[in-house]
C-alpha cells in the first residue's frame, strides 16, 4: 500500500509530536508499505538531518514541500500569519497529490483534513478537541476513519456529533528495541558529558556517593503536565535527587522562577535536590531512564486536555524500561495503568505524590512487581501494533 503522511509540522522538532509522526512512519514501513511523509520546508534552529536526530534508519522518504514560512512570527503578530502558513501548505499538497497518487493519506492535521480531496481515503488522526474539531463535525464526519488517542477522547467526539462506527481508540506507543533493557547512560572519565553537546547531570557521584536515589521526570514542562506538583513534592523528599530530563529554554526559565519563589526553607531544598538536564534527544532518553530508581508521571486533573485525552509516550516508555511507575489518578491515565503495573496517587497532591514516590523507593517486592507487569504490558503497545490495527481498518 502507498502511504502518504501528510504532516504541516516542522521536522525534525524537539516537541513530542515529531517522534510520534516519525514513529508511525517508520512502523508503517516496517510493515512493508511505501511511506512518504509530506511535510512543510521550514527554517529550524536543529541543524541534523531528521533520520539523525530522531537515531532512527532511513526506511521511508521524506519530502519537503513549499511554504510560507511565517508560523515562527505567529505567536507575537496576528495568527492570520498561522492560517497563510496553513493555506500555502495545503496549496503545495493539492499539486503534489496532483501528481502523485497514494492509497491512503494520513494526518494528525483537521485543516490539513479538510483541504483534501473527498475522493481518496482519509484517516485523521485526534490529539484533542480543536475548536476547528468543533465547527466542522459535518465536514470531518466525511473521512473514512478517525483516530483517537483515548477513549475519553472518543466520547467527547461523540458528544459532538461524531459517528461512533467511524472513531477506532489506538493509545500512543514505544519503540521496544530502544527502550527495553537500556544501557546506563556512559560518564566520561573525568565525569563530564559523555557525548558531545550533552551535559548529564546523571555523574558517579549523584548516583554511588551521595546515595541518593534517583527520581526522574522526562518530557514538557508544561503546567497541566503536573511538573510544578512535582517541583513542590520535592521539598517533602530532601533525602532523594530529582531529575527532570527535557523542556525547552523558555519552560526551563519559568520553572527556576518558580523555585526562586518559593519560601527559603523550600527553595534550599529544590536547588540542591533538583536537577535539570534541558533538552534531550529523544534516542538519548532510555540511557536517562536506566539511571532512575523511580519514574514520575504527575500529571494535572484541571484540564480535559490532561484528564481524558492525553497518551503521554512517556507512559508507554517508562513501562518499557521496567522501572517502578508513580502515577496521577485519571481517566486518561487508567486507560493503560492500574494497580497492577504503577502506584497511582491523587492528582494535583503534592503530599500524595511524595508518598507514593515513597512507597515506590521503601517497598521494594511492590516495586519490582509492578515494573515487571508494566515492562509485560508494553509489549502490547508498540508502533508496529499501533500501525497495523490502522492498516487493518482499510480491510
Amino acid at each position: 500500500m502507498k502511504i502518504f503522511y501528510i504532516a504541516n509540522a516542522r521536522i525534525p522538532t524537539e516537541k513530542a509530536h515529531g517522534i510520534q509522526i516519525m514513529k508511525m512512519c517508520e512502523a508503517f514501513a516496517r510493515l512493508g508499505h511505501d511511506v512518504k511523509l509530506i511535510i512543510p520546508s521550514r527554517v529550524s534552529h536543529i541543524e541534523e538531518e531528521a533520520f539523525a536526530y530522531y537515531g532512527m534508519t532511513k526506511t521511508f522518504e521524506i519530502v519537503y514541500l513549499p511554504s510560507l514560512d511565517l508560523i515562527r512570527w505567529s505567536g507575537w503578530i496576528p495568527k492570520i500569519f498561522a492560517y497563510l502558513q496553513n493555506w500555502s501548505f495545503s496549496n503545495s499538497v493539492q499539486k503534489f497529490l496532483d501528481d502523485n497518487q497514494a492509497d491512503l493519506l494520513y494526518t494528525r492535521d483537521e485543516l490539513t483534513a479538510l483541504s483534501l480531496p473527498r475522493n481518496l481515503e482519509i484517516i485523521l488522526e485526534v490529539h484533542n478537541v480543536s475548536r476547528i474539531l468543533r465547527n466542522n463535525t459535518e465536514r470531518l464526519n466525511k473521512l473514512q476513519k478517525i483516530i483517537s488517542i483515548t477513549a475519553g477522547l472518543k466520547n467527547e467526539l461523540m458528544r459532538l456529533g461524531y459517528e461512533a462506527n467511524k472513531i477506532q481508540v489506538l493509545p500512543d506507543g514505544v519503540d521496544l528495541k530502544n527502550f527495553t533493557l537500556p544501557q546506563p547512560l556512559p560518564a566520561s572519565p573525568a565525569g563530564g558529558p559523555s557525548r558531545k553537546g550533552n551535559s548529564s547531570p546523571l555523574r558517579g557521584e549523584d548516583k554511588g556517593g551521595s546515595g541518593k536515589r534517583t527520581i526522574m521526570y522526562t518530557g514538557n514542562f508544561f503546567a497541566w503536565k503536573g511538573v510544578y506538583v512535582l517541583a513542590e513534592a520535592t521539598r517533602l523528599l530532601p533525602e532523594y535527587q530529582f531529575v527532570f530530563v527535557g523542556g525547552s529554554p523558555d519552560e526551563q526559565e519559568k520553572f527556576q522562577d518558580y523555585i526562586k519563589r518559593q519560601s527559603y526553607n523550600d527553595r534550599d531544598i529544590a536547588v540542591k535536590n533538583i536537577k535539570l538536564t534541558g533538552h534531550v534527544p529523544h534516542n538519548q532518553i532510555p540511557e536517562y531512564l536506566s539511571h532512575a530508581d523511580v519514574l514520575v508521571l504527575p500529571n494535572s486533573g484541571k484540564t480535559p486536555i490532561s484528564r481524558y485525552y492525553t497518551s503521554p509516550m512517556k507512559m508507554f516508555e517508562y513501562m518499557a524500561v521496567g522501572k517502578p511507575i508513580v502515577a496521577s489518578d485519571m481517566p486518561s491515565i487508567r486507560e493503560i495503568l492500574n494497580e497492577s503495573n504503577s502506584i497511582l496517587v491523587k492528582p494535583d497532591d503534592p503530599q500524595a505524590l511524595a508518598q507514593g514516590i515513597k512507597k515506590a523507593i521503601e517497598d521494594s517486592e511492590l516495586a519490582k512487581r509492578i515494573a515487571a507487569q508494566a515492562s509485560t504490558d508494553a509489549k502490547k503497545y508498540t508502533w508496529q501494533n499501533r500501525a497495523k490495527a490502522v492498516i487493518d481498518l482499510m480491510s
